[in-house]
């Protein structure tokens, strides 16, 4: 109870009850299907990526408001099994051409002697 936005979303739960019900039995069945769900839907293609992001939902929110921070990276980690190594490769290609054209334009900077400011994507 140390952050003031949840305790202000918590008081603003308790001031509307049907708000609190359907919060509280949304995330109660959200939980039961994924962590019920998780085991025998991760292993079809189709609803992969659909676990995964459920189990990275549900593991976030267990970090953020229960605080079982180290709970939660350590299942996050393990889910990080489940990525197709096709998408961790996709993921490292985009990295590593972003790197290469950065130090393309930083090299090209010094060469000039202008400083060039590089665009967020």
């Amino acid at each position: 109870m140390r952050v003031p936005l949840y305790m202000d979303f918590l008081t603003f739960l308790c001031q509307h009850r049907w708000l609190w019900e359907c919060f509280m039995s949304g995330g109660a069945a959200f939980t039961l299907f994924i962590e019920l769900g998780f085991p025998f839907l991760v292993w079809i293609k189709e609803t992969r990526w659909l676990m995964l992001t459920g189990a990275v939902l549900l593991h976030t929110g267990i970090g953020l408001f229960m605080g079982l921070v180290t709970f939660s990276l350590m299942m996050l980690c393990l889910v990080l099994a489940f990525v197709p190594p096709e998408a961790s490769r996709m993921l490292l290609n985009r990295i590593a051409e972003n790197f290469k054209s950065l130090r393309r334009m930083g090299a090209r900077s010094t060469e000039s002697g202008k400083s060039i400011v590089v665009p967020v994507q």
